[in-house]
């Protein structure tokens, strides 16, 4: 009804007066959407990290994520360099989708990390984590 807005998530319904819902800013996927995701390389790839490594893992992302939905669905795979961050090279990673993957723009989200790790497992690939370099002064 126009006084509330029921949603439906998970299988448990949430209702909302119609004003509380819409300052949650919900975004509308049926009409498409992007998922995203940055993604982390150890310093010792770096002599690929700017054309092959994003190439290789744009390829198996887009492979990966059309076995899953289909090509009908997905619209568009994309992997660019983002930043030489404190402890990895990090990857900016969008994949876009035709607005009937929408009920499973959760699992696209999980999707795209997981394939994300099977890539660095299948091409030796390191992720690192965050370091601190302890030096000891001079006595």
């Amino acid at each position: 009804s126009p006084e509330v807005v029921v949603v439906e998530q998970y299988g448990t319904e949430r209702t909302y007066p119609t004003g509380a819902f819409l300052e949650l800013n919900p975004q509308n996927l049926s009409r498409g959407f992007a998922v995203r995701a940055t993604v982390g390389i150890d310093y010792g790839h770096q002599a690929d990290a700017v054309q092959a490594i994003p190439a290789t893992l744009q390829q198996f992302v887009h492979e990966g994520l059309a076995a899953s939905v289909g090509s009908d669905q997905l619209q568009h795979v994309r992997v660019e360099l983002a930043a030489a961050g404190a402890s990895s090279l990090d990857l900016f990673v969008v994949a876009r989708f035709d607005g009937s993957a929408a009920p499973r723009y959760l699992q696209l989200e999980r999707l795209v990390q997981t394939l994300f790790v099977a890539a660095c497992n299948q091409h030796g690939w390191r992720i690192p984590f965050p370091q601190l370099t302890l030096h000891r002064a001079a006595e």
